[in-house]
């Protein structure tokens, strides 16, 4: 089966999540315009890529119904955010699970309640996204490393989901994201976008029956997308292209992401293949067994060469 995650809407479309790559995302907290350019958010600090994938991967275990709290594992969240269990994945996740319960954000969108558009999905000036983090029945914040480092991969975790999130999730207003789609497109620009487009509204056809949109992209987004910093619009067109390149070379879902520049904004412009559900998951599937397998034949040409290479420098070496 397949490892999905599923993520508030309004959440993905933020400026939450940040595209910091395999670096800590910053801890200072911001204002800025969601990627759909309405009403500033405003949070206490960013949060990264794998983040929104551990995030994702705790949201899939809420309840229907009852009380808010979503039960896993640490095996399972390593499994499904890094495809891999071990003390460094762990400690990931415990990075991941620590910044989660300490953010703050208030943030503009869809609120299913009133059924409008409003400056605070949450209600309140300020929420969380998630309340108290047990794993093992020992509150995560109140845990030292070392006692961290002695818990076994096979703790369960239960994270308390704060009412609104669960109550947006719950009433539909989520985007799934497959996390093994994710991991290949790393925790980089190509993932922010991709996790972006997947939660879109695709009303338009082309004429090979894709459904099409489009994602304008002016200053705030090109900040939101950590852009921001390259003085030259050349460079900005690179890492957009690069990314969007990305996307269809790993997703089969994508026909077609491709950049259109104008004057002081770019446009994002995307076609998905108007394929039945269960197609599509046939197709991500040959795509995985097909990056596993490109994995497996890379390894063990690094290994001839790696045998090669000691039989070439040491004599005693059996040839």
């Amino acid at each position: 089966m397949p490892r999905r995650g599923q993520i508030e809407t309004n959440l993905l479309r933020s400026a939450t999540f940040h595209p910091c790559g395999h670096a800590a995302p910053s801890p200072d907290p911001f204002t800025a315009r969601t990627l759909l350019g309405m009403d500033s958010m405003v949070a206490s600090r960013q949060l990264s890529i794998s983040d929104m994938a551990v995030l994702a991967a705790i949201c899939q275990h809420l309840p229907k119904e009852g009380d808010p709290l979503a039960r896993t594992s640490l095996y399972e969240l390593a499994q499904d955010v890094y495809g891999q269990v071990g003390g460094k994945q762990a400690d990931l996740i415990f990075e991941s699970l620590r910044r989660l319960a300490e953010i703050t954000l208030r943030m503009p969108g869809f609120d299913v309640t009133s059924k409008t558009m409003v400056r605070s999905v949450s209600g309140v000036s300020m929420a969380n996204l998630v309340g108290a983090i047990w794993v093992d029945s020992r509150d995560l914040q109140v845990l030292t490393k070392g006692e961290l480092g002695a818990l076994n991969h096979r703790r369960p975790v239960r994270v308390e989901i704060s009412a609104w999130l669960a109550r947006q999730l719950r009433a539909g207003h989520a985007t799934w994201l497959d996390l093994e789609l994710l991991r290949a497109l790393g925790p980089g620009l190509a993932g922010r976008l991709w996790a972006f487009i997947e939660g879109e509204r695709l009303p338009g056809q082309d004429l090979m029956s894709n459904r099409t949109g489009a994602l304008g992209l002016g200053a705030p987004a090109i900040a939101t997308l950590g852009l921001a910093k390259y003085q030259r619009r050349a460079d900005v067109n690179r890492k957009l292209r690069e990314a969007a390149e990305r996307i269809v070379r790993l997703d089969p879902a994508w026909a077609s992401v491709e950049l259109a520049g104008r004057a002081g904004s770019w446009q994002l412009r995307y076609a998905r293949r108007d394929l039945p559900p269960a197609k599509l998951a046939e197709l991500r599937r040959g795509e995985a067994w097909r990056r596993a397998n490109e994995r497996s034949e890379r390894r063990e040409v690094r290994a001839v060469i790696r045998e090669s290479l000691r039989s070439a420098t040491d004599p005693s070496h059996p040839s």
